[in-house]
């Protein structure tokens, strides 16, 4: 039995968020579309590990990555600014009947909370359809499922909906043995300052800049090298 896209607030969740997490379409930016174009021309005639997600995907270091998974043909589909019916998208696009990966790792959702519009269950919805997606391409495959990770400068941005997605896909999960759900710990992957998020403003007023952790770049949404280190160290002790 293939996961379903249906979550548990269908009745009051609103259908027409459903729709847009749910339904394919093609990237509506000039940076999705170059992307899938240039991995499209470059597929790969082996892979025993596939990366699938938005930026935080497409950003993990490769070589690093390789390493981690100790992966010999490692194969990254990330495109920045995914969100989740961009990937069902881009999965259709790739018909490679001859990848059989052990292993895929999906990790998408946190572009879908960037829209006021989208609740959590339309995007737990666009998560599921994402996952399923995945196993009917690659049947044969582990699926490495991430729960989305805390962003935003006190790295509380949309934290209740976040919080809500993470849980119904933890739940929706549990039935499938070719599923392994997991997430980081929030204050491990902020360095703390998740429970006592920090001002961000200077003495002057202005406001701060700059991440206030190691694990996360600048902009508090990306991850630097540690981060990843933390989200693979989790993935296999969870």
């Amino acid at each position: 039995m293939l996961p379903g896209t249906v979550c548990v607030w269908a009745e009051e969740c609103n259908r027409f968020a459903v729709q847009v997490a749910t339904n394919p379409v093609p990237y509506q930016h000039p940076h999705g579309l170059e992307r899938t174009a240039a991995l499209l021309s470059k597929m790969p005639d082996q892979a025993d590990t596939i990366l699938v997600g938005d930026s935080l995907v497409e950003f993990w270091p490769q070589g690093m990555a390789s390493k981690q998974f100790k992966s010999a043909h490692l194969w990254n589909i990330g495109v920045g600014g995914a969100q989740s019916q961009h990937i069902l998208w881009q999965l259709a696009k790739f018909d490679v009947p001859v990848l059989k990966p052990n292993r895929v790792f999906v990790l998408i959702g946190t572009n879908n909370l960037t829209s006021a519009a989208m609740p959590a269950c339309a995007v737990a919805a666009g998560v599921k359809a994402v996952v399923a997606a995945a196993h009917r391409k690659w049947p044969g495959a582990k699926l490495d499922v991430m729960g989305i990770p805390p962003r935003g400068s006190d790295f509380h941005f949309r934290d209740g909906d976040r919080l809500a997605v993470n849980a119904e896909i933890k739940a929706w999960s549990q039935p499938f043995s070719y599923l392994h759900y997991f997430e980081v710990d929030a204050s491990e992957m902020t360095c703390g300052q998740y429970d006592a998020p920090l001002k961000v403003a200077d003495a002057s007023g202005k406001p701060g800049t700059g991440s206030r952790c190691a694990n996360y770049a600048d902009d508090f949404g990306h991850f630097k090298r540690d981060g990843y280190d933390v989200i693979f160290s989790t993935m296999m002790r969870q």
